[in-house]
């Protein structure tokens, strides 16, 4: 038994082993998906960071646009052309709170000097260096100026200017708009990226103008180191980066580099790279561990379940199969029959049973042996002496001095000497069977024979005799006379058990779907006990008061003759059958 055990522990380390190598891939695989999940993650960022620039660039440049028409319209309104500062400032500061995306409008003379500002000056402010008023002079047209930071505002701004003119059409001035670059930080905040995210902008020199979040930190800072920038001198003056951020944290990035007559900006949003596989990390490490509880469970459940549904089995058969070799050939390995391994055990027990047949036989062939010998030698010794009395008898027969009292008892010794006779002529055949010619018969026509010589028994026995024939000719190849001696046998045997009580015998016959024929023997008398059943083919056993014993092991010897088998089925109280199969006969 322990090294039955031996080989269940290492079976089911066996199975344990098959589901973790079966779980590896699943594994691989998980992982190969995170990795490409997460440089879709990053490539999604980056595109989106670009979307979200590109957005607020268009929106940057529509300030632009629209701030065109104002200024056009301003340029008009007599509080601008006769320089009524008072009444323009007013105007200007109405027209401020009404569109928060400037933050400063307001108008200078010829030579730069503000007159209007809708933000109020606490000292006079020029602006006859900024280039979008030189522009706006010398081209007596819109401009746009360079990103700056305002000297009355303190803010990051982009500005516009456009001329304005007398009553002549003499250029008097310039009307300039003040466009606020922190309403880019509104398209941060609409574009809801990951936390952390952030929106910058740059001038051509390198410096912050605006910065969200944290613009108090960043706000007029100089970055020449910024990637964005870098990466737009080199000449890739749109795209996307991985690379470090201000903070030195490791940020993907959209960016777009606009190039005005004044001045390039550079527009970049970063989006930590963190935080945009923080989601791709969390579905790995949840999957890894949902994958990593299954396979415990699943290895669990192999050491366990598998213990029960393959080491066991196992173990059964292999301990079955020891004792099989030891010699015992009644063990069997025992159902269920059902996957592989109940198919293993049903061969193994067939095989054993095989086995148990043949060892059957071969004691069966041994015993017949010296039972034929037996029986040639007691039907030798008596067969001398019995024609001795058989003659005495019937010379007493023919003796008129016999006492009539002696007389009446010749007739009864006679049967004697009769059946004595039929018991030494069945020891002859049973030593020496004698060989014989075979015929193609038809069975349906043998057993209709068969009912004309057991007629008058059974008429004698009230039983009554049913023919069930084959739809077709079920043509055998056989010894006529052998075969006639073994459903005689069999038929008699059926009256014999019915006598008394009457019945129905019923001879059948019929052909199976592999061509061999089927002669089926069949009464309705007492039947057989099932602890008889076994016996009944043993030489010289016998159910009856009277008989050898030798009929049905005559019987099986003459069909095991004709290459056919015989199998027999009793129900004590239903009946016997007795079936008989014999091969076709070949054309």
């Amino acid at each position: 038994m322990g090294a039955v055990g031996r080989i269940g522990r290492g079976l089911r380390f066996r199975l344990v082993l098959l589901v973790a190598l079966a779980v590896l891939p699943a594994f691989g695989l998980l992982l190969y998906t995170g990795v490409e999940q997460r440089r879709t993650a990053i490539s999604n960022a980056q595109l989106a960071a670009y979307q979200v620039v590109s957005l607020a660039v268009s929106e940057q440049r529509r300030a632009v646009e629209d701030s065109r028409a104002l200024l056009v319209t301003l340029a008009q309104l007599g509080e601008v052309r006769s320089r009524d500062a008072l009444r323009c400032s007013a105007l200007f500061g109405a027209l401020l709170r009404m569109h928060t995306g400037y933050v400063n409008l307001a108008a200078a003379d010829r030579e730069g000097v503000m007159f209007c500002s809708g933000l109020p000056m606490s000292e006079p402010v020029t602006i006859a260096d900024r280039a979008y008023f030189r522009n706006a002079l010398s081209e007596r047209a819109f401009a746009v100026g360079e990103y700056q930071i305002g000297r009355v505002t303190g803010r990051a701004t982009v500005n516009t200017a456009h001329p304005f003119t007398d009553q002549r059409g003499d250029v008097q001035g310039v009307v300039f708009a003040a466009i606020s670059l922190e309403r880019l930080n509104q398209t941060l905040r609409d574009a809801q990226l990951p936390e952390g995210s952030s929106l910058t902008v740059v001038d051509a020199r390198g410096t912050v103008l605006v910065r969200h979040p944290e613009p108090e930190a960043w706000v007029g800072r100089a970055v020449g180191n910024y990637a964005p920038l870098q990466l737009a001198r080199a000449g890739a003056r749109i795209g996307t980066a991985e690379a470090p951020g201000l903070d030195g944290v490791v940020t993907l990035y959209g960016f777009v580099s606009l190039l005005d007559g004044a001045g390039d900006l550079f527009v970049s949003v970063g989006i930590p790279r963190e935080a945009a596989t923080a989601e791709v990390r969390r579905l790995l490490a949840r999957n890894v561990l949902a994958l990593g509880v299954a396979a415990l469970l699943a290895m669990t459940a192999a050491w366990y379940v598998g213990g029960a549904l393959v080491a066991g089995p196992v173990n059964r058969l292999v301990e079955t199969t020891r004792r099989l070799a030891a010699g015992d050939l009644e063990v069997r390995a025992g159902g269920p029959y059902t996957g592989e391994i109940g198919h293993l055990a049903r061969a193994f027990d067939e095989m054993a049973e095989a086995l148990r047949r043949r060892d059957l036989e071969i004691q069966r062939a041994e015993k017949l042996a010296a039972l034929g010998r037996l029986a040639a030698g007691v039907a030798h010794e008596l067969r001398n002496p019995l024609t001795v009395i058989d003659a005495r008898l019937q010379l007493l027969g023919r003796d008129a001095t016999v006492p009539e009292s002696a007389a009446r008892q010749l007739p009864a010794l006679a049967e004697a000497t009769d059946r004595m006779k039929r018991i030494i002529a069945g020891l002859s055949n049973y030593a020496r069977p004698a060989k014989a010619e075979t015929v193609v018969l038809d069975a349906n026509d043998v057993i209709v024979s068969l009912r004309e010589l057991v007629g008058y028994q059974a008429r004698q026995n009230d039983v009554s005799i049913v023919l069930q024939p084959a739809d077709t000719p079920a043509r055998v190849r056989v010894e006529r006379s052998e075969l006639m001696q073994i459903l005689v046998n069999l038929a008699m045997n059926a009256i014999e058990a019915m006598e008394g009580r009457g019945g129905t015998l019923t001879l059948t016959t019929s052909v199976s779907a592999d061509g061999s024929v089927v002669i089926v023997v069949s009464d309705t008398g007492p039947g057989i006990p099932p602890e008889q059943l076994g016996r009944i083919w043993e030489p010289f056993y016998s159910t009856k008061l009277e008989g050898s014993g030798l009929g049905l092991s005559i019987v099986r010897g003459l069909v095991d003759k004709q290459g056919g088998s015989i199998t027999v089925q009793s129900h004590v109280g239903i009946g016997t059958t007795f079936s008989i199969t014999l091969p076709a006969a070949v054309s």
